[in-house]
């Protein structure tokens, strides 16, 4: 899903490259890449009937406890504005694919698990002090791109309209 999003805003960057009529976009995104319009389109709608099937799985699974963490809650909203724009022929004030990202977030989750996990104690001990090697830098280097393409993704929808 993050990969799908990535290209589809460079997709959209490069079609608005082309309407501003900057020298190195001479042709259309359409152009440049053909068909990927249709694929976007496809790719939404197989992970929204995917998080659509993933909410209600764990919405019969949980049951009363479903409603007790934030993150699931989040996750309705998200596939109930997914839903609601796709079905619908109204518009919704806000772009869905910038809920999307907010399914991102979901990762950060695993910090907490940083504290009680054994195995990422090497992130651990990068996040405190500066002892690690390799496997610390990997995995910073692996949040800082993660921060940047959800700030990128971000920018790009909220500057999209200008």
């Amino acid at each position: 899903n993050t990969l799908t999003m990535a290209l589809e805003a460079q997709y959209r960057g490069i079609d608005a490259g082309f309407a501003l009529g900057y020298d190195q976009y001479g042709t259309s995104a359409s152009d440049n890449w053909p068909g990927a319009d249709t694929a976007f389109n496809v790719l939404e709608w197989f992970f929204g009937v995917a998080f659509t099937l993933h909410v209600v799985l764990k919405l019969l699974c949980m049951w009363h406890d479903f409603f007790c963490e934030f993150w699931n809650l989040l996750d309705t909203f998200i596939v109930g504005a997914w839903l609601f724009s796709s079905l619908s022929a109204d518009k919704l004030i806000f772009d869905p694919m910038v809920l999307r990202l907010a399914r991102l977030a979901r990762l950060l989750r695993l910090m907490v698990l940083v504290r009680t996990i054994q195995l990422f104690d090497a992130l651990y001990l990068m996040t405190t002090a500066i002892k690690a090697s390799l496997l610390a830098l990997m995995w910073s280097i692996m949040l800082l791109v993660l921060f940047l393409v959800m700030m990128g993704l971000l920018l790009q929808k909220l500057a999209e309209p200008y």
